[in-house]
C-alpha cells in the first residue's frame, strides 16, 4: 500500500465528521453511554489499587456492533463525567471532535483538544475527564479499537510496512505509554480517521479490505509520530535532559553556555526541530513535574511553585490553568478523587 505523504495532505479530501454525527450520529457509528453500558471488568489490584481491565471481549459482549472475531471496532461518545482508573487489553486510539479531554496515563497528564488524537498503549493504566466548565461544550470523541487480532491481519495484509515499530508498541506496556499528535500537528492523520470513519460507517460496521485499509493507513501515521518519539533530534535531547537535571535554576542561558551554542542559534534551532521555543520547553516540563506533585505527594501548591521552579505564584496558577484547563487546587481535587493520588 502507497501512503501520502503530510505535504500532500492539501489535496485529500477533507470530511467533516463532527457536523455529520451531529446532523445523524445513528447513520454512521453507534453512540454508546458507557455509564449505563453493560461492561464487566476484571478488578486488578496494582500498588494496592483497585484498576479495572476492560478486555475488547468485554466490550464486544456490551457493544452489539462490535465484534470479537473482528478484532476492530469505532464508537462515538459524549464524555460528561470523568471515567473509572482502568487499562485495556487492546490499542484505543481517541479523537476529539469537540471540546477538550484530560488524560491521567501512567503517571502523566495530557490534554487533548478538538482535532487532536492519542492512541493509549495496552496495558497502561489511565482515565479520561472531560475539561472546561459549563460555558464549554460537552466533548464528543471518537475511540477506535485495535486489538491484536486486527493487528495480525495488519500485518499479514502489509508484512514488509515500516511499521512495525507500532506493532511492538501495541504488542507490550512500554516507557511510551501513548502517543499524541496534537490539532493540525497530522492533517494526513485526521484526514486517513475521517475516511476509516466513513467506510467504517457505511459499511454497516463490517470490517472489510477498505476498512482495513484506511486503518493501515492510520496505524502509519500513528507510527511516524511513535518513531519521533524514539528517535528524537539528538540535540533537542539534550536540551531536554539538561533542563529535567536542574528545574529550579534552569534558564535559556544556560542551557546555551552549556551547549556552547549562541541564544540566538539554539532558540531558532529549537523551534525549527521541535514546534516550541526553549522558554516552551523549559515551562512544560515544570508544569509536568508540578502536575505529578499535586498527585503523588502532600506538598502546598506554594511548595510545589518553588520546587519546580516558578518565582512567581500567579504566573504558574495562569499557566498551569492554560495548560490543564484547571487551576493547581481543582486538578489536586479532581484527581485525589480517582485514588490515583498519594
Amino acid at each position: 500500500m502507497t501512503f501520502m505523504k503530510d505535504r500532500r495532505s492539501h489535496a485529500l479530501p477533507h470530511l467533516d465528521i463532527g457536523d455529520v454525527l451531529q446532523r445523524n450520529p445513528d447513520d454512521l457509528i453507534k453512540y454508546v453511554d458507557f455509564q449505563s453500558a453493560d461492561i464487566s471488568h476484571d478488578n486488578i489490584d496494582v500498588a494496592h489499587r483497585r484498576i479495572e481491565l476492560t478486555s475488547f471481549q468485554d466490550v464486544s459482549q456490551a457493544v452489539e456492533h462490535i465484534s470479537t472475531d473482528d478484532g476492530f471496532g469505532i464508537i462515538a461518545h459524549e464524555l460528561e463525567h470523568r471515567s473509572k482508573p482502568h487499562f485495556h487489553d487492546y490499542v484505543e486510539v481517541t479523537h476529539v471532535l469537540k471540546g477538550s479531554v484530560m488524560l491521567w496515563i501512567e503517571g502523566r497528564t495530557e490534554v487533548v483538544r478538538a482535532g487532536g488524537t492519542i492512541a493509549i498503549q495496552p496495558g497502561a493504566k489511565h482515565l479520561i475527564s472531560p475539561v472546561g466548565g459549563d460555558s464549554q461544550p460537552t466533548p464528543v470523541e471518537i475511540d477506535m479499537l485495535i486489538s491484536t487480532t486486527i493487528i495480525s491481519r495488519m500485518q499479514a495484509l502489509a508484512p514488509h510496512s515500516h511499521d512495525e515499530a507500532f506493532h511492538q508498541w501495541a504488542s507490550s506496556l512500554s516507557d511510551i505509554p501513548y502517543i499524541a499528535i496534537g490539532p493540525d500537528k497530522s492533517p494526513s492523520l485526521e484526514s486517513a480517521i475521517n475516511r476509516l470513519i466513513v467506510e467504517y460507517g457505511s459499511s454497516e460496521h463490517s470490517v472489510h479490505y477498505a476498512v482495513v485499509g484506511n486503518l493501515l493507513e492510520c496505524v502509519h501515521y500513528l507510527s511516524q509520530a511513535l518513531d519521533e518519539r524514539v528517535h528524537a533530534d539528538p540535540l533537542i535531547a539534550s536540551i531536554q535532559q539538561i533542563i529535567d537535571r536542574d528545574l529550579v535554576h534552569i534558564s535559556i542561558e544556560s542551557i546555551a553556555h552549556q551547549l556552547g551554542y549562541s541564544i540566538g542559534y539554539l532558540s531558532r534551532y529549537s523551534k525549527s526541530h521541535s514546534g516550541k521555543t526553549l522558554g516552551t520547553l523549559i515551562n512544560e516540563t515544570r508544569l509536568n513535574e508540578a502536575a505529578t506533585a499535586l498527585t503523588q505527594s502532600e506538598l502546598t501548591i506554594a511548595e510545589i511553585t518553588r520546587l519546580v521552579g516558578f518565582k512567581s505564584p500567579s504566573y504558574f496558577h495562569k499557566i498551569f490553568q492554560k495548560r490543564f484547563s484547571l487551576t493547581p487546587k481543582q486538578y489536586r481535587n479532581a484527581f485525589l478523587k480517582t485514588g490515583l493520588g498519594a
